[in-house]
């Protein structure tokens, strides 16, 4: 059964911390202090604003493959990490990050 996080693509399942795709790239695009249209733009071809937002809640899936590239590239990740979390090291700082924002209790 899943347990979801309030407003986040978070959840819990068989014990073990889950995300999407999109709300890994909000929390990267956050810790590199980009605008949703900042992001968009770094782009080849660029996209808008409401793309990012639509990638970031989940009401896009099929995010281009050169698009995946560029932002790994951007996030300074492999295009790998930034579409699977099994990682150590992320489910780590994703863990430290939701203590911050919605307490120990969901970690």
């Amino acid at each position: 059964m899943k347990k979801y996080l309030k407003n986040a693509n978070i959840y819990f399942e068989g014990g073990e911390l889950k995300l999407d795709i999109g709300t890994y790239i909000k929390i990267l695009r956050k810790e590199k202090n980009l605008s949703q249209e900042e992001l968009g733009n770094m782009l080849i071809p660029s996209v808008n604003r409401g793309a990012v937002n639509k990638w970031e809640t989940g009401k896009v899936e099929n995010i281009k493959r050169t698009h995946i590239k560029q932002l790994a590239k951007i996030f300074n990740i492999s295009p790998v990490d930034l579409m699977c979390f099994e990682d150590d090291d992320i489910n780590y700082n994703l863990n430290t990050e939701i203590q911050k924002k919605y307490g120990k209790e969901y970690v």
